[in-house]
């Protein structure tokens, strides 16, 4: 093999693995920060869910991972876009409200025309797109029917070009119609999230939001 290929696989490797240690710290960090956020929401669960690609699955009754042909690269990287469901709560007119916090590492894709999601050079440029939060909260009134019991009708939410971009601020969303359930989604960019003192500012922002919808929640 060619010297000079060698040395440029070398030297790709060194980036690679500094790479691996920045994902671990940036990881590190975000499941300290999602802690934080459900700590003073005063959440009561937490277990979370993998979006843009779909997870590596066992075999079943085996430590044995299942990788069929074809699968994408995306499956490996769990924490690109993470949604932690840190709350459910019924409220004294007996709705239900259910909170999750989405963590996206990179709103490239989002903010871009690409439709592929393998083709990682028509994503917007790093220096372009952000990393950022997205609550994700349903309130159900009662006898109204939930979308959140079925993961799944929430990832044309998390992963919709219009709520996942940068630009994104809040919507209210009502997908069975006025008057039924309705999503209500915040976005909040990392960057305002740097020390306590600043995450605490973020979180009565958010609360602000739910407070003009009619939810009322305190920091604890």
């Amino acid at each position: 093999m060619d010297n000079c290929k060698i040395d440029s696989l070398k030297n790709a490797l060194v980036e690679v693995r500094k790479a691996h240690r920045l994902v671990y710290s940036y990881q590190e960090r975000m499941l300290s920060l999602v802690n934080f956020i459900k700590a003073h929401l005063d959440g009561n669960r937490f277990s979370g869910v993998k979006h843009f690609s779909e997870p590596i699955k066992k075999k079943a009754g085996s430590e044995e991972l299942t990788l069929p042909p074809g699968m994408w690269a995306w499956n490996y990287l769990y924490s690109y876009l993470f949604e932690y469901y840190i709350y459910e709560k019924t409220l004294d007119d007996h709705s239900v409200i259910m909170l999750s916090v989405v963590q996206y590492a990179d709103t490239g894709f989002f903010d871009s025309k690409a439709d592929n999601k393998l083709d990682i050079t028509e994503f917007i440029e790093p220096e372009k797109s952000i990393s950022k939060l997205m609550f994700i909260m349903e309130h159900t009134p009662k006898g109204k029917k939930s979308v959140w019991r079925n993961w799944g009708d929430l990832r044309p939410y998390i992963e919709n070009k219009k709520y996942a971009s940068a630009k994104h601020k809040s919507d209210v969303i009502y997908p069975n119609g006025e008057g039924k359930t309705r999503l209500l989604l915040y976005s909040v960019p990392l960057e305002q999230f740097a020390d306590e003192r600043s995450s605490m500012e973020a979180l009565k922002g958010y609360l602000s939001f739910l407070k003009k919808q009619g939810i009322e929640l305190e920091l604890v």
